[in-house]
């Protein structure tokens, strides 16, 4: 969300948004602004923003006079949106492992360690954060974080599969391995490697979307 926006909307838009991608709002459930303005202790404008805002995103369904409910799965956009994703965070990585840039390989190291005391402790939650951080940290040192706010706005559909994807066998330790890939090519400077690594590790969850749509039916747009 841009800086257009009061405290008050951008609390309750980041909380909602949060909650949406995490899954603990599954996809087709009601939202209530009455709840959301009693949860918050605020009026009905800025709940009326930012779930505008979630609607721009395509994560909320606002229907006037009827229902407000949490957007399902569309997993044509969220294709969409890996490819965009994909081939920006490839360039991105490549760039790094040729330039002084390269250097980050220490803090995304620190993330990766971080993850690995997450699922020693059972930490999905901490384990996601830690995932933003990493790819956000890829934008942050190429200056390029206006990138990273359209990537995140246009992710919501791709973030939820992942989020449905995380807590099956083993797709954490994948992960990790991924981003430990990554981190050996940047130290060995090597941007043919740093992109393989990086479009292998995007690849994963949104080549099980239709596994996962024909597992979950009801959380995808049909």
């Amino acid at each position: 969300m841009d800086g257009s926006f009061s405290p008050a909307v951008n609390t309750i838009y980041d909380t909602l948004r949060d909650r949406i991608i995490a899954l603990d709002l599954m996809p087709g459930a009601p939202l209530s602004p009455a709840q959301i303005r009693q949860q918050f202790a605020t009026s009905a404008t800025p709940v009326r923003d930012a779930l505008r805002a979630l609607q721009e995103e395509g994560l909320v369904e606002i229907k006037p006079q009827s229902a407000t409910r949490v957007s399902r799965i569309d997993l044509s956009q969220a294709v969409q949106m890996h490819f965009l994703r994909s081939t920006l965070e490839q360039a991105i990585i490549a760039q790094i492992a040729s330039s002084a840039a390269a250097r980050v390989h220490p803090e995304l190291a620190s993330i990766v360690d971080l993850q690995r005391e997450c699922v020693q402790q059972s930490e999905l939650a901490g384990f996601r954060r830690l995932d933003f951080r990493f790819h956000e940290t890829l934008f942050r040192v190429t200056n390029r974080m206006a990138l990273h706010r359209l990537v995140r706005r246009e992710s919501g559909h791709i973030d939820r599969i992942r989020s449905l994807h995380l807590p099956r066998a083993d797709k954490a330790e994948q992960i990790i391995s991924d981003h430990a890939a990554i981190v050996d090519a940047l130290r060995a400077q090597d941007p043919e490697q740093a992109r393989a690594a990086m479009a292998q590790h995007l690849s994963h969850s949104v080549a099980l979307g239709p596994e996962l749509k024909a597992e979950f039916p009801g959380l995808f747009v049909a």
